[in-house]
């Protein structure tokens, strides 16, 4: 029975996506793809995924609506769009039915823009702009069973991690002009990652569903920046149609704390969204499955002004061997 869940449910997870960061647009998905913690890899031994997410923020937000021409004139740089291509490579390993250990590494294509207006004379717009691929940040998580390894419907456990200071948070335009720390495809600090995690088979209706608590807390501050502590609860579901397919919804809620720091926006920073994603998987194997996801938001609510995007959509493969 745990053999023919893990094949079915493979394009589900409840591990946190990369650190959303949104002040220029700076963003990951919400959605979660970290099959592990879900019993998906019911067994020991390797798995490989590969995650594209596009999600183009152009969508100038104040509070819980779009902000409004008088809102805008007030900044000192006017938000156009920003553009995140995401690749995310994660690897999983299970020791056994209690332990394993997880790592993600994403690859950023981010293109950003917004107009400068000089404060002494409104008519000085000069439009900055930054295109670059880099690799972000590393995450190194570790996850422990708690509940016995003989129970067939129900499980839960703890994640417990780290993020590494791997990306870079010096970049610059061809102008010499630095990115704004919240765009930067690093962060610069080490992060403790701690989660919780629960799951229940439903074996009459065909299905299961999870939910998933997780607190990202930056443990020191970088060059004058500490980005804001995350906390992200995590609500699934997945319908098992047939051998093949299995059709999916998650809802995803993130509470973002304020950036802090001299290099710091702390009042155009922090957030609360509340998304939901629908989803289907489809097995071209029993070792490799491909999976989509839209994911919509559904209520948001940011300090000051911020880009972002009311969807954005996600493939991806995975594959054990």
């Amino acid at each position: 029975m745990r053999k023919t869940m893990g094949y079915s449910l493979l394009g589900f997870s409840v591990l946190v996506s990369a650190e959303l960061q949104a002040s220029c647009g700076s963003a990951f998905c919400m959605l979660n793809t970290n099959w592990s913690a879900q019993g998906v890899w019911a067994e020991p031994g390797a798995r490989l995924d590969l995650r594209y997410e596009s999600v183009n923020q152009d969508e100038v937000r104040s509070g819980t609506g779009k902000a409004s021409a008088d809102d805008i004139a007030e900044m000192d740089h006017h938000e156009i769009s920003t553009q995140n291509h995401n690749l995310l490579a994660t690897f999983d390993y299970a020791f056994d039915d209690t332990y394993g250990l997880t790592m993600n590494a994403p690859l950023t294509s981010r293109k950003h823009a917004h107009l400068h207006v000089n404060p002494d004379d409104v008519t000085d717009v000069e439009r900055e702009q930054w295109d670059f691929t880099k690799l972000g940040d590393v995450r190194v998580v570790g996850r422990m069973q708690l509940s016995p390894g003989t129970s067939l419907y129900d499980a839960y456990g703890i994640n417990i991690g780290v993020k590494l200071p791997t990306g870079a948070y010096d970049i610059a335009n061809d102008d010499g002009e630095l990115a704004e720390r919240s765009m930067q495809p690093g962060s610069g600090t080490t992060d403790a990652i701690l989660g919780a995690y629960y799951r229940k088979l439903l074996p009459e209706l065909n299905g299961q569903w999870f939910s998933q608590v997780l607190i990202i807390k930056p443990m020191n501050k970088r060059d004058e920046f500490q980005a804001g502590q995350q906390v992200a609860w995590d609500l699934g579901y997945r319908y098992r149609a047939n051998e093949t397919i299995c059709l999916m919804a998650q809802l995803n809620y993130v509470i973002k704390n304020r950036d802090s720091g001299a290099q710091a926006e702390p009042e155009e920073s922090g957030s609360k969204t509340l998304a939901f994603s629908p989803g289907i998987s489809i097995a071209l194997s029993k070792a490799t499955q491909v999976y989509s996801f839209v994911h919509h938001r559904l209520y948001q609510n940011v300090n000051g002004i911020q880009l972002s995007n009311a969807n954005s959509f996600v493939v991806g493969v995975s594959t054990r061997f």
